[in-house]
């Protein structure tokens, strides 16, 4: 790995291509880490649970991740305005 920018590694990929396969899974993943907390969020609070203790709980917990703690609170706010542009 090459430290590049704000001292975050490179890690190559493979031949001309692997970036954007390596991309499309990354995508892949976060979508089904949030669809899985949709689902987690619903069943909580269908089972009575207050859904800032189930976006805390989760945050805090090992199966916790960057997509909890950011877009946790924005669900508990209505806040489903778009997070970056493309283009």
């Amino acid at each position: 790995m090459t430290p590049v920018g704000l001292g975050r590694p490179t890690v190559p990929h493979g031949p001309i291509g692997s970036g954007m396969v390596m991309k499309l899974m990354a995508n892949i993943l976060s979508f089904i880490q949030q669809s899985a907390f949709a689902e987690g969020l619903t069943v909580g609070s269908r089972a009575g649970v207050d859904p800032a203790i189930v976006v805390e709980a989760i945050s805090a917990s090992y199966t916790g991740s960057f997509i909890f703690e950011t877009d946790g609170p924005k669900i508990l706010n209505s806040s489903y305005g778009p997070t970056f542009t493309i283009g």
